[in-house]
């Protein structure tokens, strides 16, 4: 039973390495994991002091990941696998300026699609039924990212 111990840590390990090695295949890291954890259950389970081998398990994997990152710091490989900087958010534009504002939209509206005010393309839904693609239309609405338009003659038709 400890040659069967013995076997799946190194098993185990060696997926381990094959995972960093071949970085996005997550098949060979479930499979060391679950051969060390098998590994440590049988030795608690059925080996005397089958604890000294977890624990010893336990050294060997904190050892290897302590060189993995001496390893990634010394080939300045940490920048290139992990990201240091912060990115910025793109700023949302305040579209509520188009409130009231008519424009003629550029695509289909079924229900999303653009409208131009007067060289300003911004993405548009219609509140309701399909707009035509050169409809003459009014912003009713506006929220973060889209603005809500109604065809012109709807609007006078609504009011």
């Amino acid at each position: 039973m400890v040659q069967l111990c013995i076997a799946l840590l190194v098993i185990g390990i060696i997926f381990l390495l094959l995972e960093m090695w071949l970085p996005g295949v997550e098949f060979f890291a479930i499979i060391g994991l679950i051969a060390l954890v098998i590994s440590a259950v049988l030795a608690v389970m059925f080996v005397p002091n089958g604890w000294l081998i977890v624990v010893g398990q336990g050294l060997i994997v904190a050892g290897f990941i302590h060189h993995m990152y001496r390893f990634m710091k010394r080939k300045q490989l940490q920048g290139k696998l992990i990201l240091s900087e912060t990115l910025e958010a793109p700023l949302v534009e305040d579209l509520s300026r188009f409130v009231g504002q008519e424009g003629k939209t550029v695509t289909l509206l079924k229900p999303f699609g653009e409208v131009d005010f007067n060289g300003s393309r911004v993405q548009a839904a219609s509140n309701g039924p399909m707009i035509a693609k050169n409809t003459k239309v009014r912003v009713i609405e506006a929220h973060t990212n889209k603005i809500i338009v109604r065809a012109v003659e709807e609007a006078l038709n609504a009011n």
